[in-house]
Formats: C-alpha cells, structure tokens, sequence
C-alpha cells in the first residue's frame, strides 16, 4: 500500500520535474536566439555603416 503510494507520488514529481526542465530550456533557447539575433542586427549595422563610410570605424555612439 504504501509503495504503490509512494511510486505514484514520485511518478507525478517526476513528471512536474520534466515540465520544469522543459519550460526552463525552452526560456534559455529563446535567450539564446534572441541574443544571437540581436549580435546579428548589429553587425549588419557595422557593416552598412563601413560600407557607407568607405571604411570608417563604427563609432562607439552606434553601439552604446
């Protein structure tokens, strides 16, 4: 009685554990992409700028 109890109660915190563990990689994948993308948009921005500027360095107001 108590070991079928006791099985069932750690199938359903295994299960909860899982969700958590699920949700919590699901929120560091999105920080991750949406991190990576924005590293993205600012090179595109050096780029555009050094194509317009014959070179130039980016100035540091672009990117603070």
């Amino acid at each position: 009685m108590y070991e079928a109890a006791h099985s069932e109660q750690m199938a359903a915190y295994r299960s909860l554990q899982q969700e958590r563990a699920d949700a919590r990689h699901q929120k560091h994948m999105a920080f991750a992409c949406d991190t990576a993308w924005q590293m993205v948009g600012f090179a595109e921005q050096a780029i555009k700028y050094r194509e317009e500027s014959d070179g130039a360095k980016v100035p540091k107001a672009l990117y603070r």
